[in-house]
């Protein structure tokens, strides 16, 4: 069995071939692909971590107004309609229980005022 030179020569010119193409060709697009995950992994977290806080500030803030609708709730006196006070008897006033709307009612409410506002602007801008 007789092996021809030709063939390491082969051997050694894709050895060569291959570590050129490496050096300088695959390692700088490495370096910015790893960037690149590097600064995507940054942005991930970042993301998240506003996210969560976003969260977390839409909790309060909900919770802040369930609290005032109790509040208010406690402070404004129920009304007595359709209903006449004989002389001498006296009205106490009772608590009526708070008005709180889900998000869904606060957005049914608001949603026409906002529509209202963004003409007028748009009216007055334009």
């Amino acid at each position: 069995m007789t092996i021809n030179l030709t063939l390491f020569i082969q051997i050694v010119h894709f050895m060569i071939a291959y570590h050129l193409i490496e050096k300088l060709l695959l390692a700088p697009f490495m370096k910015v692909k790893n960037q690149e995950r590097a600064d995507q992994k940054i942005i991930d977290m970042v993301y998240e971590n506003t996210h969560k806080q976003l969260e977390l500030a839409e909790i309060q803030k909900n919770e802040e107004w369930k609290k005032t609708c109790k509040a208010l709730g406690m402070l404004i006196p129920q009304t007595v309609a359709g209903r006449l006070l004989e002389s001498g008897e006296k009205l106490m006033p009772t608590l009526r229980q708070p008005l709180c709307l889900s998000q869904e009612e606060q957005n049914e409410l608001t949603q026409p005022v906002i529509e209202v506002i963004t003409h007028i602007i748009r009216r007055d801008v334009w």
